[in-house]
C-alpha cells in the first residue's frame, strides 16, 4: 500500500508476517514467553509462600527471585525464548570447535612435487580449458562400493568422523551441476548475479514504477528467495597503473600534472571509500510434493524462474548477467564469500590447481574424481569457540539479525540503501518466505 504524503514522494507500507501468530496483549507478549514466565516463576513462588516467614519478607524475597525470572522469560533474550537461548548455549558450548581443511594439512609436506608442478604449470599457460575440465569432473560423485562392518566398527567410524570433520564435510555442498548447488539434505539451490542500478537518482514516479514492478515479481517467485548484497573494497590497481601508463605518454607538463593530481586523488578516495558490491537473488527449489523431490524437476523449476526474473528485472531496469560456464560462475561466487582475503589475492583457477595438484599428489590419479564439490571452496579452517563471532580465512565474522518485527512498517523509497552503503565487509541479506494465503485470511 502507498499513501502520499506529497506530490513527489510516497510512504509504503510492509504488512507484517500473519503467519507468525502466538501473541497476547496486541501483540507485545508472546504466549511462549509468557507460559514460560509462569513455570519458571511458579517453583519459587511456591517454595517462597511454604516458608514460615511474614508476609513483607516473602514478597521481598519473591521481588529478588521469581519476578527478575518472569520478567526476562517475558522479554526474551536477543530475540528469542528463554528455553531456547538456554538450549542454544549449551549447544554452542558441545559444538565449539576449529574446523580445518583437509588440503591445509596436505599443503605442509606433499609427497609428489612433480604432479603439483604440472598441475601449476597449467595456470601459469592459461590453460583454463583443461581446469574446467577438471573440475568438472571432479565435482562428479561416483557410488563406490564399501565393504560391510561390524556394528562397533561402524560407530567408531562414525564418532571418529564427526570429532575429525574437515571444513569440505562441514558444508552442506554435496556437488554443483548445471549451475545448481546440489546439498546433503537433498535442496537445489540457484545463484544468479544482477546488475544494478541507482535507484535514488530516479524520479518520483520511476521509483514508483520500479517498486511495483519489483512486487509483481514477489507475488510470482519462488516460495524461498534471498537477496544478498556482497561487498568488498575496489582494487584501484588496474586503474592507476593505466593512468600511470597515460602519465608517461604524456607530452604536455600542464596535462601530466592534472594527471598525477588525478591519481592521487584516487589513491585517497581508494584508500576510505572505495567499495564495489554485488547483487545476487538465490532461489531454492520446493517441491510441491516432497516425495517427488528429484534434481531433474528441480533444475526445471529453477530455469523457468531465473528466467521469470530476467522479465521482471528488466522492467525494473536491472539485467541479469549471462555467463558462459554456471558451474565455474557459482563455485567463485561460493569461492568468493567464503574466502575474503583469499580471493582478493588468489583467483578460483589457482584454488582449483592446488586441491587438484595436492589431491593427485596425496592419493593419485585415479581418486581425482573423488575430491569433495566444497573442497575447492572451503577455506583454511572455520573457529567456531567464540560466541559473538566466527573466524573464518583469517577474517572476523559477525551477524547482526533483525527479525520480521524489527523494523519500521512505515518507510520511505530506497530506505535500505542506508545498510547497503554502509562501507566495506558489510553485506546484506534479505530471507523470503511465502505464506499461505488461507492462514493469512
Amino acid at each position: 500500500m502507498a499513501y502520499e504524503q506529497n506530490e513527489q514522494h510516497d510512504i509504503y507500507i510492509i504488512p507484517p508476517n500473519f503467519i507468525e501468530g502466538g501473541t497476547i496483549f496486541g501483540g507485545m507478549i508472546k504466549l511462549r514467553n509468557a507460559i514460560e514466565a509462569g513455570v519458571f516463576s511458579a517453583p519459587a513462588i511456591y517454595l517462597v509462600f511454604n516458608l514460615s516467614l511474614s508476609f513483607t519478607v516473602k514478597i521481598i524475597i519473591l521481588c529478588l527471585t521469581a519476578l527478575p525470572v518472569a520478567l526476562l522469560s517475558l522479554i526474551g533474550v536477543s530475540g528469542e525464548s528463554l528455553s531456547s537461548f538456554i538450549f542454544n548455549f549449551f549447544r554452542f558450548l558441545i559444538n565449539r570447535r576449529v574446523v580445518k581443511s583437509s588440503v591445509q594439512e596436505n599443503l605442509k609436506s606433499p609427497p609428489q612435487r612433480e604432479v603439483v608442478t604440472s598441475v601449476e604449470s597449467d595456470v601459469k599457460h592459461n590453460n583454463v580449458k583443461t581446469l574446467k575440465h577438471q573440475l568438472r569432473e571432479a565435482k562428479k560423485t561416483k557410488k563406490t562400493k564399501r565393504k560391510r562392518a561390524t556394528p562397533l566398527n561402524s560407530a567408531n567410524t562414525r564418532k571418529k568422523r564427526k570429532k575429525n570433520i574437515t571444513v569440505s564435510e562441514y558444508l552442506n555442498v554435496e556437488k554443483i551441476e548445471n549451475g545448481i548447488i546440489h546439498t546433503r539434505d537433498h535442496r537445489y539451490i540457484k545463484v544468479i548475479e544482477v546488475v544494478p542500478i541507482n535507484f535514488l537518482l530516479r524520479s518520483a514516479r520511476e521509483q514508483r514504477n520500479i517498486i511495483y514492478s519489483f512486487v509483481s515479481f514477489l507475488k510470482i517467485s519462488p516460495v524461498k528467495i534471498q537477496f544478498k548484497v556482497l561487498t568488498k573494497r575496489a582494487d584501484i590497481n588496474k586503474h592507476l597503473n593505466r593512468v600511470q601508463d597515460d602519465i608517461e605518454k604524456e607530452t604536455d607538463e600542464r596535462c601530466r600534472a592534472l594527471q598525477k593530481d588525478y591519481s592521487q586523488l584516487i589513491r585517497k578516495i581508494g584508500s576510505k571509500e572505495a567499495v564495489t558490491r554485488r547483487f545476487f537473488i538465490i532461489f531454492e527449489y520446493e517441491p510441491f510434493n516432497r516425495r517427488e523431490n528429484n534434481a531433474i524437476e528441480a533444475a526445471s523449476a529453477l530455469r523457468t524462474a531465473c528466467q521469470t526474473a530476467k522479465t521482471y528485472l528488466l522492467q525494473c531496469g536491472n539485467e541479469m548477467i549471462e555467463v558462459e560456464d554456471e558451474d565455474e560462475f557459482t563455485t567463485d561466487v561460493l569461492y568468493s564469500i567464503l574466502n575474503r582475503k583469499t580471493s582478493a589475492i588468489k583467483p578460483l583457477s589457482q584454488r582449483v590447481a592446488e586441491v587438484i595438484g595436492k589431491h593427485v599428489a596425496d592419493h593419485g590419479e585415479e581418486q581425482l574424481n573423488n575430491i569433495p564439490a566444497a573442497e575447492f571452496v572451503a577455506p583454511d579452517s572455520i573457529d567456531f569457540t567464540h560466541g559473538r563471532y566466527i573466524k573464518m580465512d583469517n577474517t572476523y565474522h559477525s551477524y547482526l539479525l533483525i527479525p520480521s518485527g524489527g523494523y519500521k512498517p512505515k518507510v520511505t523509497a530506497g530506505w535500505l540503501s542506508v545498510l547497503v552503503n554502509a562501507g566495506d565487509g558489510i553485506d546484506v541479506d534479505l530471507f523470503c518466505y511465502r505464506q499461505p494465503k488461507d492462514r493469512i485470511v
